[in-house]
């Protein structure tokens, strides 16, 4: 089958970047992550004037995924200024992505206004609502963003709930910022909807707000 070759290809032609960027497709699909960043990386390195995208978008998902927050960041800098085909992945996953890493490496502000610039390309883009929410929301109530970036939260969560009222995690994120930003009456009302809307999915009311990320 076409895995089986593109597995044989790999091992055999391992100075070719296209047939060690499609191994590690396969080492991804299969979630042998330490193998396909390897082979992503191998990819990258046998030509770095090669400024194709995907290979260090998927590095920098792996590095996310294991925690290795500074090293993603870097990855997924370079991907957002590479070149990728809109055919095989959408430019405001990557731009989305590297917004989620910068929050994990503490710089806030720069993770909002690139959650922004996904939401620009595809301003029906939930994920980073919900994730551009998050960072806001919680940036304003511990104090490393502005207080006014709390509504900027709930707007983007009431926004996300427009357009997916039936997606409970956007739901119980706008109860956990009311909640943790002493906005307890919108809580309540908000936590009562959702209790209305789908009782299995209103046991115990949130207490952090919860990311949404992925594999492309």
């Amino acid at each position: 089958n076409s895995t089986s070759i593109t597995t044989a290809d790999g091992l055999t032609q391992r100075n070719s970047a296209r047939v060690q960027f499609n191994l590690a497709n396969v080492y991804l699909q299969a979630k042998k992550y330490d193998l396909a960043l390897e082979t992503y990386q191998r990819s990258i390195n046998i030509d770095p004037t090669d400024h194709d995208a995907l290979p260090l978008y998927h590095a920098g998902q792996i590095l996310f995924f294991k925690g290795q927050h500074e090293d993603a960041a870097r990855y997924l800098e370079k991907a957002v200024n590479g070149f990728f085909s809109p055919l095989t992945i959408q430019e405001e996953e990557i731009w989305h992505d590297y917004a989620l890493s910068l929050w994990f490496v503490q710089k806030p502000e720069a993770s909002v206004l690139h959650f922004q610039k996904a939401l620009a390309i595809n301003p029906q883009f939930t994920k980073a609502m919900n994730n551009m929410a998050c960072a806001a929301g919680l940036g304003a109530i511990t104090g490393v963003l502005p207080r006014d970036y709390y509504q900027h939260a709930i707007n983007a969560l009431d926004q996300a709930v427009r357009l997916e009222p039936g997606n409970v995690l956007y739901w119980r994120n706008a109860v956990a910022l009311m909640s943790a930003g002493g906005d307890e009456s919108r809580a309540v009302a908000t936590w009562q909807q959702l209790v209305a809307m789908d009782p299995q999915g209103a046991t115990n009311p949130p207490r952090d707000c919860s990311w949404e990320f992925y594999f492309r």
